[in-house]
C-alpha cells in the first residue's frame, strides 16, 4: 500500500520468450488484465508501449493538449517516444 487509495503491485509472467505464440499470449493475458483491470476503477501505473492505446484518446481534450505540449517542448520526439502521447 502506498496510501489508502493507492496500491502498488508487480505483475510477473514467465513463459518461453524464444516462442512467438508465448509471447503474444502474455502480451495478450497483460492487456485483459489492464482492461478488465481499469473497468473496475483501478488505472495503471505504467504500461509498455504496445498498451498505449488503453489509455489514450485522440477525442479527449486532455490528451490533445499533450500532444501539442509534446510538439512544442519536444519536437524531436526524444522523450519517451510513443509512451503517454498521441504522438
Amino acid at each position: 500500500m502506498i496510501n489508502t487509495s493507492v496500491l502498488e503491485g508487480v505483475v510477473n509472467l514467465a513463459f518461453d520468450k524464444n516462442s512467438k505464440n508465448q509471447a503474444k499470449a502474455a502480451q495478450e493475458c497483460i492487456a485483459q488484465t489492464n482492461l478488465e483491470l481499469m473497468q473496475e476503477g483501478i488505472f495503471p501505473f505504467r504500461l509498455g508501449i504496445q498498451d498505449m492505446g488503453l489509455v489514450t484518446n485522440s477525442n479527449d481534450i486532455y490528451w490533445e493538449t499533450l500532444r501539442e505540449l509534446k510538439k512544442v517542448f519536444d519536437p524531436k520526439n526524444i522523450i519517451n517516444p510513443g509512451r503517454y502521447n498521441l504522438i
